[in-house]
């Protein structure tokens, strides 16, 4: 997915990132022109959406509500990028609320407005509420950071916690620059505001740039999360593991020899509108190509992303492999050089249209 920890940092590099959702979990990195900056856009091997000054085709992202009281009234939750209008959304909750005092997270991989996230952190912190991330959650770059300002953290099972430096979109990141450099303190600045020493927001700090590029993403293990006390309370912290696959070099005979060759992304179908690839990922020009050795090769424009693919007879669906992560994908559709996959992610249902080329 992208990722980009996000806060305001008054230099000349922000990191500013926002998932949509995904398809393979690959952190590629695409970078928009916007108003103000060049603003991050990860792409997770094949869609993830991130938007500064949003042109057009991205404005429904800022249009998002992303939290939500829960049915108990217990808690507020949250679940989607961080957003322009996010901090008064919290607050209007939290005036609404007034006896609520835990922030749930299901997913949060970013934020697209780093000033407001900075804000709505600060006002999580000082206002004491407590933070939680869900059972199979996701908190990454902004996210992290929105999650660590809790008075009390506690996490669900089977989650994933992110973390990477941050660039200009260009060449530049963070690890470019010595220990102590001017660029460096307001994120450690930010870490002593919700409660950590200098020390701890030093180590923490070049922890995460250090841990993976700005295009990549590196997900925190259990000796990590333990390290940097990213929990302060005894909830048992159970980290994402993928389920291993057999990679079978012969094809199954239940499933179409059809499906290898080069597909390309007609459409996609997101929360029942369909919409073009250009105007999701800002080119038409996205493929899936599935080999005979089961290797995996996703395109988006010029980035390629490779990977391994699989086939379930049991689920009749496809297994994507890459880096480390694998995602499932149904297939709902294969007849005349057609196909439609379907992924869930974050209980969210997304279809994609294929047209076979080669």
């Amino acid at each position: 997915m992208y990722f980009v920890q996000s806060k305001k940092a008054h230099t000349s590099f922000k990191r500013e990132v926002c998932a949509f959702f995904c398809l393979i979990n690959k952190l590629t990195l695409i970078k928009i022109k916007m108003k103000f900056k060049a603003v991050f856009v990860s792409v997770i091997a094949l869609i993830i959406l991130s938007c500064g000054a949003l042109p057009p085709e991205f404005k429904k992202l800022e249009e998002l509500t992303i939290f939500k009281v829960s049915s108990d009234k217990q808690s507020i939750v949250l679940d989607g990028v961080i957003n322009s209008s996010a901090f008064k959304e919290f607050k209007k909750l939290t005036s609404e609320y007034p006896a609520i005092k835990l922030l749930e997270i299901i997913n949060c991989e970013g934020s697209i407005n780093d000033e407001v996230n900075l804000k709505l952190a600060h006002y999580v912190h000082q206002h004491k509420f407590d933070t939680h991330l869900n059972d199979n959650g996701i908190i990454a770059s902004g996210g992290t950071d929105l999650f660590l300002a809790g008075k009390k953290r506690s996490l669900g099972e089977n989650i994933r916690i992110g973390v990477h430096s941050w660039g200009d979109g260009e060449k530049i990141q963070a690890t470019d620059f010595p220990r102590g450099h001017k660029y460096h303190q307001p994120y450690i600045a930010y870490y002593q505001s919700i409660g950590a020493t200098l020390k701890e927001a030093e180590n923490f700090y070049y922890f995460t740039i250090n841990a993976a590029s700005a295009n990549n993403i590196h997900w925190m293990n259990i000796e990590e999360i333990e390290k940097y006390e990213m929990v302060n309370t005894n909830s048992p912290i159970i980290v994402y593991k993928e389920k291993p696959i057999e990679i079978s070099n012969d094809i199954p005979a239940s499933f179409p020899k059809e499906i290898i060759g080069k597909w390309k992304l007609e459409s996609l179908i997101i929360e029942e509108e369909r919409v073009s690839p250009k105007e999701v990922m800002g080119t038409s020009e996205v493929y899936q190509n599935y080999e005979v050795d089961n290797n995996f090769i996703s395109s988006v424009g010029k980035q390629l992303d490779r990977g391994t693919w699989a086939f379930s007879k049991e689920t009749q669906s496809i297994l994507i492999k890459n880096s480390g992560i694998t995602e499932t994908f149904k297939i709902a559709y294969f007849k005349n050089k057609q196909m439609t996959l379907v992924l869930n992610q974050g209980g969210k249902e997304f279809l994609l249209n294929y047209n076979k080329v080669k």
